[in-house]
């Protein structure tokens, strides 16, 4: 199932034309706080009996050009040279 699930991540991130990472974890050896901890247990107390549950973590790489789109400091209003929608579309 890994194997499957990382070609189709693979085939996602070339039809995105962007490079990405991905990582596979038994559920119980992932860090969360004690908050987290309890609101995924509810989620998969949910799901009834399950055994062997694998976290996925995944990401998409943005292009240079996207992440210094991203404002140096917080902003009330848009700059005139303002590229933040750049950076927000490949959000």
């Amino acid at each position: 199932m890994i194997e499957e699930i990382q070609r189709f991540f693979r085939q996602v991130c070339t039809e995105a034309g962007r490079k990405g990472v991905i990582g596979f974890s038994p559920v119980d050896k992932v860090r969360l706080l004690p908050e987290q901890r309890q609101y995924l247990q509810a989620k998969l107390n949910a799901l009834g009996s399950v055994q062997d549950i694998t976290a996925v973590s995944l990401g998409l790489f943005y292009h240079e050009s996207e992440a210094l789109a991203i404002p140096a400091r917080w902003r009330d209003r848009p700059e005139a040279d303002d590229r933040w929608n750049e950076y927000a579309e490949a959000y």
